[in-house]
């Protein structure tokens, strides 16, 4: 059986400002998989300055650390499948499971000869209520993805919402993301940028 594996381990400080998915923070690329090819990678991040305090079901965020294992498998050249293993701890506690999602890939072929790299990722999210006031929530990710000689640029114009708690009246929010690299053939320096969104306060989001 034949894979080809990355590992990516990010270390990021978020600050109580932070508008970012607490366990993610990722802007996703065109990046189809064949059958019987797979990616690992691996989110992590500390909350800096969090909230001191509970917030009705919520664990306070202060120093509190994030990992996120997400493995994804190729299924066909134009459909990949992948999931999310959501982990959190506080200072003086254990680790505790914080909930998992599954996320399908799309692609549009390149034999189309699309004047862009076409996908999309959806996101489907079940945490636990400690980590995350609404218990399930829906995330549809676009990617637009161009090369250039000397440059690639991608966008995630995303769409996301609430599907049970109390964030289900705030309908869907619109949070783009955008990345610029610059491509060199040894070490590619990019920048992400990424949009705040009309979010609660534990999640202060929204990657």
């Amino acid at each position: 059986m034949r894979g080809n594996m990355f590992l990516l381990a990010g270390f990021w400080c978020l600050s109580g400002a932070s508008a970012q998915d607490l366990f993610e923070i990722h802007i996703y690329e065109y990046e189809p998989l064949s059958w019987r090819e797979y990616s690992l990678e691996a989110h992590l991040n500390i909350t800096a300055q969090g909230t001191a305090l509970r917030n009705g079901s919520l664990l306070h965020t202060n120093q509190q650390t994030h990992l996120t294992m997400e493995p994804t498998f190729g299924i066909s050249p134009n459909f990949a499948l992948g999931f999310m293993f959501l982990n959190a701890w506080e200072p003086g506690n254990a680790p505790q499971f914080a909930g998992w999602r599954v996320l399908p890939h799309f692609y549009a072929p390149e034999s189309w000869r699309l004047p862009l790299r076409l996908g999309l990722v959806a996101e489907f999210s079940f945490q636990n209520t400690r980590y995350e006031e609404n218990s399930r929530r829906v995330e549809l990710r676009p990617i637009l993805d161009r090369e250039f000689s000397h440059w690639q640029i991608v966008l995630n114009p995303v769409l996301e919402r609430a599907l049970h708690g109390p964030g289900t009246r705030r309908g869907w929010n619109a949070e783009p993301a955008m990345l610029v690299r610059l491509k060199r053939p040894v070490f590619s320096p990019s920048m992400s940028f990424l949009t705040p969104s009309r979010e609660a306060p534990y999640r202060h989001r929204h990657s």
